[in-house]
């Protein structure tokens, strides 16, 4: 296994320990700062997860040749679009402002950011 996977997993369970940490010691009503924190850790924590997950899907279909970095730079790009869409809908959530309006002006948002992107 590459070193460089290593290092990722070893961040993403301290990025799980932070998390834990977070939900456990302090209370989220009280300080707004808590909820940014937690929804930025929550975020970097989702991202390296997916990507992980998508580089261990693309390593076992991957000729014998390729290199790994390759692979895994491929499946963090995608990860970490879903991985923030997860989150501003958790940031909706957790400032308490998911409604069914701005669920629809994120979608078209979403998108519009899509399109924009296919065109370049």
């Amino acid at each position: 296994m590459a070193r460089f996977i290593l290092t990722i997993i070893l961040t993403d369970i301290l990025l799980l320990s932070g998390l834990v940490i977070i939900v456990t010691k302090t209370d989220p009503y009280t300080n707004i700062v808590n909820r940014i924190l937690f929804l930025m850790v929550f975020l970097a924590f989702i991202t390296l997860l997916n990507s992980l997950i998508n580089y261990v899907l693309r390593f076992i279909k991957a000729p014998r040749n390729t290199p790994l970095k390759r692979l895994y730079r491929k499946g963090f790009k995608g990860s970490f679009a879903l991985a923030l869409i997860i989150t501003l809908i958790a940031t909706l959530k957790a400032f308490e402002a998911l409604t069914i309006l701005n669920l629809v002006l994120l979608s078209v948002l979403i998108i519009i950011v899509s399109k924009v992107k296919q065109r370049y």
